[in-house]
């Protein structure tokens, strides 16, 4: 969805009660290919949303509603992603919880900078 730009909304697992319009976040793939692929915003509280038409299909069976968060995306980073590899040069990311099974985590301010 980065690649073409229609990622516009972020399915929450975990943490929705800490989590604020205004928040900044880290979308990270994990993996083979594991890296921070955007930077993003969220500009919307955590409601139950359907996924919307442009992201429909990239999914081979949508949900109709889940708790979801609307995304603002501060830098695409899909043609150049921040790889795993990089990060272990970085003292801030000793404690980054990248990799680990489930989909939100926390980040440190320095970690997003």
């Amino acid at each position: 969805m980065l690649r073409t730009e229609a990622l516009r909304t972020a399915a929450v697992r975990a943490h929705q009660s800490k989590m604020e319009v205004g928040d900044q976040v880290i979308l990270w793939e994990a993996g083979k290919n594991a890296g921070c692929y955007a930077l993003a915003t969220i500009v919307s509280a955590v409601a139950e949303i359907e996924v919307l038409k442009i992201e429909k299909d990239y999914y081979k069976a949508p949900p109709e509603l889940d708790d979801r968060v609307h995304l603002k995306i501060d830098y695409n980073l899909w043609n150049k992603p921040i790889t795993e590899e990089i990060l272990p040069n970085f003292a801030s990311f000793q404690a980054f919880y990248a990799g680990l099974l489930g989909s939100t985590f926390k980040a440190t301010k320095q970690q997003f900078d």
